[in-house]
């Protein structure tokens, strides 16, 4: 058997003058408070930094377009990196535009910060969509980042001036808007958002949902299908 480790204490112990043991306690108080001060103040910064965009008026919090009266919602949890979700738009663009003019369904699409490896690419692109979509264009915004979507991840590409030109390229004349991404004013919000997504099980980007279930990208990307799926949701 291991030995045991034993209990018994020396009876011959140096005496620690009793204010030592004050001064211990005092200081470990005080790191304490110090502590509990800076974890509420950080809470308090990160809560005062994410500010909820007027247009988050999905079912997901996500932008949402179409009308309210649309039966079926379809969803999107995308990242503008995402070379998968660029085919994606590509491939439905048309059906959505369709789906949604026709009053059939209505188009959210959450924008989420997944891809960013050193770079704030997908963050910041994400709150720029937002900040499109407080303007009002967001379907304008989100074809014309695709559309120009690097061949590389985490290039660098994707800086605040190109984010904002791409605004113009989408028809955004606000000035607002420049500012809106600038200084980052939903980036708070996007990282929330995506650490929300995750909680709710999204593992990767797009993962898309008709009236809350998913279906496959396949199927999302198949026009024929995807009407059918809608149809189906609105019954």
């Amino acid at each position: 058997m291991p030995p045991q480790r034993s209990r018994a204490r020396s009876t011959h112990r140096s005496r620690t003058p009793a204010w030592t043991w004050w001064v211990v306690a005092a200081v470990v108080v005080v790191a304490v408070v110090v502590g509990v001060l800076v974890q509420q103040s950080r809470s308090g910064t990160e809560q005062a930094t994410v500010r909820r965009p007027t247009s988050a008026v999905g079912p997901n919090k996500g932008s949402l377009v179409g009308q309210a009266s649309a039966p079926v919602t379809i969803t999107e949890y995308g990242d503008f990196q995402c070379p998968v979700c660029a085919r994606l738009h590509e491939a439905w663009s048309p059906t959505i535009d369709q789906l949604v003019q026709q009053g059939r369904a209505r188009f959210e699409f959450v924008a989420l910060a997944f891809l960013d490896q050193g770079t704030t690419e997908s963050l910041r692109s994400a709150a720029a969509s937002v900040c499109a979509a407080d303007a009002g264009k967001f379907l304008e915004y989100e074809n014309v980042l695709y559309t120009n979507q690097s061949s590389t991840e985490n290039s660098g590409f994707l800086t605040n001036q190109r984010l904002v030109t791409f605004g113009a390229d989408a028809g955004i004349t606000d000035p607002a808007f420049a500012t809106c991404v600038d200084t980052g004013r939903f980036d708070g919000w996007v990282q929330q958002q995506t650490d929300a997504a995750s909680r709710r099980g999204v593992t990767g980007t797009p993962t898309v949902l008709i009236n809350g279930r998913q279906i496959s990208n396949s199927a999302a990307a198949d026009p024929a299908q995807l009407t059918a799926l809608v149809d189906q949701a609105s019954k």
